[in-house]
């Protein structure tokens, strides 16, 4: 069995799994009937650029909304020409603005920058029917990993994921 929420905003344009009702749907059936009622959301404009100000196109830019429990993904735009991006739709609350995309570090809206934590990250807020704008992020050029993953006996590896982040982590 899985579980899917159905509901609509409430007051004040929260959502989120703790604002609406659960739904159990068995493997193999459908449940029908179900309505959804979208509230208005807001928009958030800005411009991405590289770290010399050059407008950066086709990057990803995502606003995620606080909720009841944390942080969901809310919607989400992609850059023009000139790294001008618009995200309309987006739900009434405090909004945390990422953009990444290409070979650049993603990067959170900060209060006074670019940031690379959520946790340092600006929260914005949003109204339903209005906009904000200026919301503007930098990213810096990346770099790249390549190689081979070997065992104690020198042999490649099958099947091993790699990834980067700004932090070391520690395994055990």
């Amino acid at each position: 069995h899985r579980r899917f929420f159905a509901g609509k905003a409430v007051q004040g344009g929260q959502f989120g799994p703790a604002k609406a009702r659960p739904l159990t749907v068995a493997p193999g059936t459908a449940v029908s009937g179900i309505g959804m009622q979208l509230a208005q959301g807001g928009s958030i404009s800005g411009k991405i650029t590289d770290s010399v100000g050059n407008g950066l196109s086709g990057m990803s830019v995502v606003a995620g909304v606080e909720t009841d429990c944390s942080m969901a993904q809310a919607a989400t735009a992609t850059t023009g020409a000139d790294g001008v991006y618009t995200i309309v739709g987006v739900p009434t609350g405090k909004a945390h603005v990422r953009a990444s995309g290409g070979n650049h570090v993603p990067r959170w809206k900060g209060a006074t920058g670019s940031t690379a934590s959520y946790q340092d990250s600006q929260a914005i807020p949003v109204v339903a029917g209005q906009g904000v704008s200026g919301i503007n992020v930098t990213l810096p050029l990346g770099g790249g990993i390549s190689g081979a993953v070997t065992g104690p006996d020198g042999k490649p590896l099958c099947c091993v994921i790699v990834s980067s982040g700004d932090k070391a982590c520690s395994t055990t």
